[in-house]
């Protein structure tokens, strides 16, 4: 007869749980519930417990697939730049890099966390097909690689400003009662900003708020239009287009 017990208050640990529990772990599936997590709850929720908990497994068993909860923001940031990745970039330059823009301002908007991660000097395998890709895109503008870089940068630095202005406009939105959304909404509630808008110091800012404001995803193709157009003056001045 086994006469092995078992403490009833003792936690379980990564030994006592089935072993099919952890038959299947690997680091992408770990790297897919911490992405889940971030979405729903944002990346403070994100712990290496917490992911353990969510896998059914016990913490230090991550720890055989992920080096520490560092190493897992860079495979959770680089497994989510892959969703910026074309599997056509179109036939031309421009073609290219508003399709690319457009891709990575979604993802970015879809996953609100990832701006903070972006900020890190973290490369992966999907980071480096991205930047490829895009490199890629601009040889078709130029054959100088310094001029190539500059112009990815400058389509990266105007989608991820985009995607920061409308994260933000979303969450002040998310904090303020509906009526007083908006910049105009907020005028008209406080008393003493809207006798300065109407006193005449600010003549533009109120014809401005009288007409109509353009959606985000609006101002951000007329924005990234204006850029292209700037890009293809400099490097293809005598261009029908230009």
């Amino acid at each position: 007869m086994n006469t092995t017990s078992v403490d009833p208050a003792r936690p379980r640990g990564a030994g006592d749980r089935p072993a099919a529990s952890r038959a299947g772990l690997s680091r992408e599936r770990i790297v897919a519930v911490a992405l889940e997590i971030a979405d729903a709850e944002g990346l403070d929720a994100v712990s290496m417990r917490r992911v353990a908990a969510m896998l059914g497994v016990g913490t230090m068993t991550l720890y055989t697939h992920v080096q520490d909860k560092e190493a897992l923001l860079e495979l959770m940031l680089d497994a989510l730049t892959s969703e910026h990745l074309l599997a056509d970039t179109g036939p031309d330059w421009r073609t290219g890099l508003t399709r690319i823009a457009r891709l990575t301002r979604q993802s970015l908007l879809r996953h609100p966390w990832a701006l903070a991660l972006g900020l890190r000097p973290a490369l992966g395998p999907n980071k480096l097909r991205h930047i490829e890709q895009s490199l890629a895109v601009a040889s078709g503008l130029t054959t100088d690689p310094a001029a190539q870089r500059t112009i990815v940068h400058a389509v990266d630095d105007l989608v991820v400003g985009c995607a920061m202005r409308e994260l933000a406009a979303r969450a002040i939105e998310a904090d303020v009662p509906r009526p007083l959304c908006g910049l105009r909404r907020r005028i008209d509630a406080e008393p003493t900003l809207r006798e300065l808008l109407h006193s005449g110091e600010f003549p533009h800012l109120a014809r401005m708020l009288a007409g109509d404001a353009p959606f985000a995803s609006e101002r951000f193709e007329q924005a990234l239009t204006w850029l292209l157009d700037g890009i293809e003056r400099t490097y293809r001045p005598d261009s029908p287009t230009a």
